[in-house]
């Protein structure tokens, strides 16, 4: 969970995910991520 006001223009998230045999996952964030507009460069 990111505890951030929203996705700027230079961040960077990263989420590492180490699963085993058989295993499966949802990997989502939460609803309540803002995506701000970004004028010179981008996110990822």
């Amino acid at each position: 969970m990111s505890s951030s006001g929203g996705i700027l223009q230079g961040d960077e998230q990263k989420i590492n995910v180490v699963m085993g045999k058989n295993s499966t996952a949802r990997i989502t964030t939460q609803s309540a991520t803002k995506i701000y507009k970004m004028e010179n460069g981008y996110a990822s």
